[in-house]
């Protein structure tokens, strides 16, 4: 699964088969570092796939629409609920 911020509110990626996006509510905490974050509306394309691929990707969502607060450390945003982290992504590689 992916995740990528695309301005000046939306969220877009892949969930493992399917495409998704949607607004973003983000509030900034410590700069650069911390803050609150919600998806409240993730639409997403309907293809199917792999019984696993489609399992990921209900759980994928699921984490999302948990998502309360994030933490950036490095080259990582870890997205956390109410009471655990739901999902860490790492940055990818940037385009030469």
């Amino acid at each position: 699964p992916t995740l990528r911020s695309d301005p000046p509110a939306n969220a877009t990626g892949r969930g493992g088969g399917n495409r998704f996006g949607g607004p973003a509510e983000l509030a900034a905490g410590e700069p650069g570092a911390t803050g609150t974050i919600g998806f409240p509306a993730i639409a997403a394309t309907k293809m199917a796939g792999p019984p696993e691929r489609m399992a990921l990707e209900g759980a994928y969502f699921t984490a999302l629409r948990a998502a309360r607060r994030y933490e950036i450390k490095g080259d990582e945003l870890t997205l956390h609920g109410d009471a655990a982290a739901v999902a860490t992504f790492k940055a990818a590689p940037k385009a030469d």
